[in-house]
């Protein structure tokens, strides 16, 4: 793996994580409706993508 390319993997998991974070001070914040709407658009596979969750939820 190049540097390039670890730098782009590290920066990726910090972003989830940093919005992990967010989302798990603010959750409860959320209609549920919200919330299972913005989770069926974030998830890929079984996985939620935590970025792509927070920016659907702060756009509502």
């Amino acid at each position: 793996m190049s540097d390039t390319e670890l730098s782009e993997m590290l920066a990726c998991t910090l972003s989830q994580r940093d919005a992990m974070g967010y989302l798990m001070d603010r959750w409860e914040g959320y209609l549920p409706e919200l919330r299972e709407a913005c989770l069926a658009r974030s998830r890929e596979d079984s996985t939620a993508d935590y970025v792509e969750l927070e920016a659907c939820l702060k756009d509502v």
